[in-house]
């Protein structure tokens, strides 16, 4: 009896703690799980730059002292979500003007995605900088520092991610993985961002420790004008991003160029900004941001999407509409992935791209990559459909029986998704 008694107890020990274990594998699977899957952003690039901190004179910034920045903050973040854009990424902030900056965003109810200085920038953050040869490498230390640091930070609601540095070049990416894995840790509510720019970049992005690949391209060039550009190059990188995001089973947001720098680039017109948009969603990107919102506070003084007075310029108010788009279409396009070919255009400027969702439904993206003309593109469809209905619009384009052919009209540089009914 007594060595049936300790069986049975050993057994339940035993039992205890396999449950124990599988309890914590589970709580350990789902502190891991991708927070960016489930979201499709629309955001906007914002300086927060502050005069007399971090910006010198001949600059347009955020005004010094609390009281002045809490208005400018109040002022933009209103127009920015009247516009119809909620996420708004925030780099260059000094420490003492986080507080009010994320206490205004909470009221207006925007998104903020918030660059630490200190990880950024040397002069604000010493050892805690990834830009320091003396960065901090005990990861315990580093844990004590940074939970002390976010700690402030991680209640507001209008904090979605932490940008630890943008664009940052190969020989950063052990102290930035290190700073990325520990604010996991600390806080894994608020993943970590950052914005790459160059192809060669993207073979470390797994070890990077970010749930997401945001890049940024900039292609209309200063001396261009509408409809020399043939985004040939553009659809090039798209391409290698969306595999590199198949690949890591991560997704990737796209920066698309909202703005001029004098001697480089020109603000796009409408047309080029939507066929930029629209291409990037036809290779299976997630999220979209546009750069940029406000003018000369960068040392290269880019024109943004409103002047140095916050008055807007045209192309604001297109954007604000692609915006409004994007958002309709973005729980979408999260459930749609590429599928093989069954339509097509011999038109030569016209994009088409064939997706499938998970319950057999079929769509089309289509690019019209003439952004000086309106198009009536003929597409060849070869699927048992009556249809194609324009997701925006519910406009339906009947598809005929015989040779399978569909006619839809796109504005210049415009795009559609349809869905075959």
């Amino acid at each position: 009896m007594k060595n049936r008694r300790k069986i049975l107890v050993q057994a339940l020990i035993l039992f205890f703690i396999s449950v124990g274990l599988s309890l914590a594998g589970s709580d350990a699977k789902c502190s891991a799980q991708n927070l960016m899957k489930n979201i499709f952003p629309v955001g906007i690039w914002y300086d927060g730059r502050v005069e007399g901190i971090n910006c010198g004179e001949g600059f347009v910034d955020v005004p010094f002292g609390l009281k002045n920045a809490r208005a400018y903050y109040e002022k933009t973040f209103k127009d920015i979500k009247a516009h119809g854009i909620d996420i708004v990424v925030i780099p260059n902030t000094p420490p003492q003007y986080r507080q009010t900056l994320l206490s205004v965003a909470d009221e207006v109810g925007v998104k903020i995605v918030l660059e630490i200085v200190e990880f950024a920038r040397v002069e604000f953050g010493g050892e805690l900088s990834v830009h320091s040869p003396y960065m901090i490498q005990d990861k315990e230390l580093l844990s004590k520092r940074l939970k002390d640091l976010i700690e402030p930070l991680r209640s507001h609601e209008s904090l979605l991610c932490y940008q630890i540095i943008d664009e940052p070049p190969v020989k950063l990416a052990d102290n930035f993985q290190k700073v990325a894995q520990v604010l996991a840790e600390l806080d894994p509510a608020h993943p970590a961002f950052s914005c790459l720019c160059r192809e060669k970049e993207l073979s470390r992005t797994s070890r990077m420790g970010t749930q997401m690949i945001i890049f940024d391209r900039y292609p209309i060039a200063e001396k261009s004008k509408p409809g020399d550009y043939d985004f040939k190059s553009w659809i090039v990188l798209l391409e290698q991003l969306r595999g590199h995001s198949r690949d890591n089973d991560i997704p990737y947001w796209m920066v698309v160029q909202t703005f001029g720098y004098p001697g480089r680039v020109r603000m796009p017109t409408e047309a080029e900004l939507r066929a930029m948009t629209y291409l990037s969603l036809s290779r299976n990107c997630k999220g979209i941001f546009f750069f940029l919102y406000n003018s000369m506070t960068q040392g290269e003084r880019l024109q943004g999407l409103v002047d140095t007075e916050l008055k807007s310029r045209p192309l604001w108010v297109s954007t604000a509409k692609l915006g409004e788009e994007l958002k309709q279409l973005g729980p979408m396009i999260l459930e749609i992935q590429p599928a093989a070919a069954f339509a097509s255009s011999d038109a030569e400027k016209i994009d088409v791209q064939c997706f499938a969702d998970g319950k057999g439904g079929k769509y089309i993206i289509v690019t019209n990559l003439n952004v000086l003309e309106a198009v009536n593109v003929q597409l060849k469809v070869k699927a048992k459909s009556k249809e194609l209905r324009n997701i925006l619009t519910g406009e339906a384009s009947a598809i005929e029986q015989q040779g399978g052919s569909a006619t839809v009209k796109l504005a210049a540089g415009n795009g559609a998704v349809l869905r075959l009914e």
